[in-house]
């Protein structure tokens, strides 16, 4: 079957979908939004950068919604009835309810709610009903002017239809998989078939997409050598373990598993065979060095954990100390302390095994006070 000119062909189709099946996947935050929210984010949410639209709608939702009483589709549309629709009114209108001069998206926001309400829809089961039977070409092209296909399908996303926004991040990773810009309508329905071929939704995908490329995994990391990293890494913590200081404790180091390394919350845990700060203070301590979810950057952590807490001179003084090498330590209901490396597990695709050698011997230093930290 010959394939169209925008289609994809079945090579270029089996490259993007094992592309696909090797994303490190994130679910979907379920929650429930409600018809002024959507409506906000279906204008704001879109070529603008993240934190502009987080704080438009957190200054809405917090200084403006409940003080005024806007919460459906026709307080809305009252509270813009108020002011003209020209750049100034609109400018006073963003200034109102958004804190910033995005009139052009007032303008939208008036264009979107007269679209609903000629097909019915003035709130959120309407909403709803109306995004889960829609198609983007029969009932939303051309019908709201500045609005278009990745607009329309991040709408759905939010009605919870199952679906994917052909915006930059998702042109982009194909662009980069392919080798060509694949067109809107036809990412929209190549995900659709790939979704089911790697067991995900169309909606993690989305977010997995969005996260992966706006950080720029695929090129400024490799999971390989984190794999490697971590392993250098206990294999360097063990030797310490050995020292005369910390050799009179049984210890158990344990990694997690690889393919949680590679992009999970994850890291090893080292357990001695009994409390480290002593008969007096029983019990049992634990310690974990662990970087974060790749989402949330790989940050690197370490934390001392002690199934009680510690007496108060003991905790005063091993704060005092902590508090040099820059740990934060509590006590209540048992005692912790953790350090934030200011390093991350994102491991360059350039980097040498010399020079990741380097590397793991200066994390392992910054560990040492935690490893000790009985004889702080």
């Amino acid at each position: 079957m010959k394939t169209k000119k925008n289609d994809l062909t079945p090579e270029e189709f089996t490259k993007l979908a094992t592309a696909v099946a090797g994303l490190p996947f994130i679910q979907p935050a379920q929650r429930e939004t409600d018809y002024v929210e959507d409506v906000m984010h279906t204008v704001l949410n879109f070529h603008i950068q993240e934190p502009v639209v987080v704080n438009a709608l957190n200054f809405f939702q917090l200084q403006v919604q409940n003080q005024h009483r806007i919460n459906d589709h026709h307080q809305l549309k009252a509270i813009l009835a108020r002011l003209p629709d020209d750049r100034d009114g609109n400018e006073a209108a963003s200034l109102f309810l958004w804190s910033n001069r995005h009139w052009t998206r007032i303008e939208l926001m008036r264009r979107l709610l007269e679209f609903f309400e000629s097909i019915g829809i003035s709130d959120q089961p309407s909403l709803r009903a109306w995004a889960k039977a829609a198609s983007f070409e029969a009932d939303f092209k051309d019908r709201v002017k500045g609005l278009g296909i990745a607009v329309f399908h991040w709408l759905q996303i939010r009605c919870g239809v199952d679906s994917i926004k052909p915006d930059i991040w998702v042109i982009n990773f194909g662009k980069r998989i392919v080798g060509k810009r694949i067109t809107e309508k036809v990412i929209v329905e190549t995900f659709g078939k790939i979704a089911p071929l790697v067991g995900e939704s169309m909606s993690t995908i989305d977010l997995t997409i969005w996260h992966f490329e706006r950080v720029s995994m695929a090129v400024k990391d490799s999971p390989e050598l984190r794999l490697i990293a971590w392993n250098m890494l206990k294999a360097g913590i063990e030797e310490q373990l050995r020292e005369e200081v910390l050799r009179d404790f049984n210890w158990q180091v344990v990694l997690d598993q690889r393919h949680k390394l590679r992009y999970d919350q994850a890291g090893l845990t080292m357990t001695p065979d009994r409390s480290l700060f002593g008969e007096t203070v029983p019990g049992e301590t634990s310690i974990t060095l662990r970087q974060s979810a790749w989402n949330e950057g790989l940050e690197l952590e370490m934390l001392v954990q002690h199934e009680t807490s510690l007496p108060l001179p003991l905790f005063k003084q091993l704060q005092e100390g902590l508090a040099e090498a820059h740990w934060e330590a509590s006590n209540d209901p048992y005692f912790s302390a953790s350090l934030d490396f200011e390093e991350d597990m994102l491991m360059s695709p350039g980097m040498t095994i010399d020079g990741l050698a380097v590397w793991v011997a200066e994390q392992i230093e910054k560990a040492l006070p935690g490893l000790k930290i009985g004889k702080v």
